[in-house]
């Protein structure tokens, strides 16, 4: 089910409208509102075209219209091809013709600046007022590919070229996302091709949706550069996965360069790509690193679907070949299995007794003077039970015994239940038939043995996490009635001290130290009695966030006299080296045990909201940033995933000796703390828990320190704990 507080419109109408006006309309092909124009002609749009010019009588043998009230049919879609300061007259107009949606093909909007942003915080307003969609604005246009249809502003717009299929596809940029659509002639059929723009209002967040709910569509395919609201884009994601379909995802902007280009081009904020990693993978969305990635996974799953193919079958006359298939293949995840008994003996029985039969299938030379083999042994590995996918190297042109295997390779990969996927390496310069049969079977095939491997490698992880996402466990909904509602807690300032930030850890079932507030050294001397010895002294205050750095920390305090001394020490320390602090207290606390040191911690990322973090401790973080991040709400799959995907992840699980910690304890830890900060996104901005200490197995975790960071909107004063 899709989240009703998210706003997701049916766009039947923007993709197939019954009637369309062009504001702007041209009778010249080479302006924009005159390239929408010709383009409609050029469609079969079963419907009206209206276009609207003040100055004209007719544009390209239609009637001209002197605006858009003086139309008595109905409209679907207004086309504005106008300057960018005469838009928002144009959209009253359209209110009160009652239209529904409404494309903004011009540009000199926020990619411009702060005059073009002004205007299109004012059509992002205006749609919200009225509920009219509005697709842009700087946008190329859409296409309907199985309608044939195009509402666009392109130079080359030829419908009767198209070859619809399944998969839907949303672009940030109009250039790349022609790039894609060139790769139909390759087989890979769109019904819908969609470029946003700047997305006042419609983002890539409703096509996915849209394509989700479309039983012609398996496979989304999107290229983004940045993301308007995450909690949205996660949403119609979610949804889609658990519709069936697959989303393969281009983001661009990963560096700094790169995120530089985006902001120039639309406006638009890259993101973090660590967070973006972290909810691709939350949401089941196959990462793509570049087009030919996009391009080669999407053709893929669109071709076969979402199937097993970790498991390779590999065959082909050349042994070296094949050798170097077979380690590409090992690294990138996938196996070179055993054949069954049963299969190699049939293979025996066909071959010189001087030749090793196993997988990799060296067919050597003997293929040429026996052709029929081919054939033969292709069925033996596509039937073979130990694989799920055969891929077929010709690495080298040889005239007509490569023209024969391509042949046999082409007509049989209908014939057998698995992916048959054909390589072709060959780098000579003359023209060669059997590559061009390869690119007419529209099936597909690779051209390096490195891409072949990669791109099979995350097709097999794409089915894997699919299958483990449809059985995730959701954490939020059972976690969150017992954690508390910080809009019942009352605090003085948004930067909580330690032993408030430690009050509501322990609160909300996340383990810490013992401490006690002090306002003089002989209730210090008392508590730290109370507790027992050693114990650690610390200051107390708002102003103080890294209380080390001033001397406001002492550790290992032993007896009654050096408990005295830690606490002059620390008022001294803070008297010198932050004069101006608040000090409401010293702190005693029990000091813990030495156990294994991570970090947990929450912060509010400006796209996706909320965002839990885990890494470990000390020079894991300082010097390998050690850190792995989750998107709220997360399910238990997450969590077992951030662990897995720490790079000292062998301490936890027991290495060189040491024993295992307590990874159970820690994960609980974990989905408490995601289940409290979950609940409470809209009060707080930041919660590091440092170190939170996790011991041996069976003997649980600890926060030895926290700070916790309100939005400064939702501290409350009064009393403080």
């Amino acid at each position: 089910m899709i989240n009703e507080n998210y706003y997701f419109s049916d766009l039947t109408n923007l993709f197939s409208p019954n009637s369309v006006a062009v504001v702007g309309a041209s009778s010249n092909p080479i302006k924009v509102g005159g390239r929408v124009v010709y383009n409609l002609l050029k469609s079969d749009l079963q419907g009206e075209i209206y276009p609207v010019n003040p100055k004209a009588i007719d544009i390209q043998g239609l009637k001209a219209y002197q605006s858009l009230d003086v139309i008595e049919g109905k409209i679907d879609v207004v086309a504005i091809c106008l300057p960018a300061k005469l838009v928002l007259s144009t959209l009253k107009q359209c209110e009160d013709k009652g239209v529904k949606f409404i494309i903004i093909a011009t540009s000199g909007f926020a990619e411009l600046g702060e005059e073009g942003r002004t205007i299109q915080n004012e059509i992002k307003n205006f749609a919200k007022q009225t509920g009219i969609r509005i697709y842009g604005p700087n946008v190329p246009g859409l296409f309907n590919l199985k309608k044939r249809i195009g509402i666009s502003i392109s130079p080359r717009f030829a419908p009767e070229t198209f070859i619809p299929g399944n998969v839907g596809l949303a672009t940030q940029g109009g250039g790349m996302g022609r790039a894609l659509l060139d790769s139909n002639d390759i087989g890979i059929g769109f019904k819908y091709w969609a470029s946003p723009g700047n997305e006042a209002d419609l983002e890539i967040a409703d096509f996915i949706k849209f394509y989700a709910d479309d039983d012609d569509i398996d496979v989304i395919t999107i290229l983004i550069e940045g993301i308007k609201n995450g909690k949205k884009f996660m949403e119609a994601s979610k949804y889609a996965r658990q519709k069936g379909k697959s989303i393969v995802a281009l983001k661009i902007g990963q560096t700094a360069s790169g995120q530089q280009a985006v902001l120039s081009h639309t406006g638009a904020l890259a993101g973090e790509q660590k967070v973006i990693d972290a909810v691709f993978k939350q949401c089941g969305i196959v990462k793509a690193n570049d087009i030919d990635e996009l391009i080669n996974l999407s053709w893929l799953i669109s071709t076969y679907g979402i199937r097993k193919a970790r498991r390779v079958g590999i065959m082909s006359f050349s042994g070296g070949g094949n050798g170097i298939l077979a380690d590409k293949c090992a690294l990138n995840g996938l196996n070179v299995v055993n054949l069954e008994t049963d299969t190699l003996s049939k293979i025996k029985a066909e071959m010189p007794d001087n030749v090793d039969i196993r997988n990799p299938l060296d067919l050597t030379t003997y293929v040429f003077e026996r052709p029929e083999l081919f054939n033969e042994f292709l069925g033996y590995l596509a039937n073979d039970p130990n694989t799920d996918i055969l891929i077929v190297p010709i690495p080298y042109m040889l005239g007509e015994n490569t023209k024969k295997m391509t042949r046999s390779v082409l007509s049989e990969m209908d014939k057998y239940d698995i992916p048959i996927i054909p390589l072709w390496t060959s780098r000579s310069g003359d023209p060669e038939v059997s590559y061009e049969w390869m690119k007419q079977k529209k099936k597909p095939f690779f051209t390096t043995f490195s891409e072949a491997a990669k791109i099979i490698g995350i097709y097999a992880d794409h089915y894997e996490r699919h299958e483990e996402l449809n059985s995730a466990i959701e954490l939020m909904d059972t976690k969150t009635s017992t954690s508390t509602d910080l809009q019942d807690e009352l605090f003085e300032y948004y930067n909580l001290t330690e032993y408030e930030s430690k009050y509501l850890l322990t609160k909300n079932y996340i383990p810490s130290t013992t401490d006690i507030k002090t306002a003089n050294v002989e209730e210090a001397v008392k508590a730290a009695n109370e507790i027992g010895y050693p114990v650690v002294l610390k200051v107390e205050s708002k102003d103080i966030l890294h209380k080390s750095d001033i001397g406001g920390v002492v550790v290992g305090v032993e007896n009654e006299e050096e408990v005295k001394e830690a606490y002059v020490s620390i008022h001294k320390n803070v008297e010198k080296y932050a004069p101006n602090a608040e000090v409401k207290s010293i702190l005693v606390q029990e000091m813990a045990e030495q156990g294994l040191e991570m970090i947990l911690g929450y912060k509010k990322d400006p796209i996706f909201g909320g965002v839990i973090m885990l890494g470990l401790g000390g020079i894991y973080v300082e010097v390998l940033k050690d850190i792995t991040m989750r998107a709220l709400p997360v399910v238990d799959l997450d969590i077992d995933g951030m662990i897995e995907e720490l790079k000292g992840k062998k301490l936890l699980f027991g290495t060189r000796g040491q024993l295992r910690r307590d990874i159970d304890a820690l994960k609980q830890a974990i989905q408490q703390f995601a289940a409290f900060t979950y609940k409470n996104e809209a009060y707080l901005s930041e919660i590091d828990i440092n170190p939170l200490m996790v011991y041996e197995e069976g003997k649980g975790v600890k926060a030895l320190d926290g700070l916790v960071v309100l939005n400064e909107r939702s501290s409350k004063h009064g009393a403080s704990l």
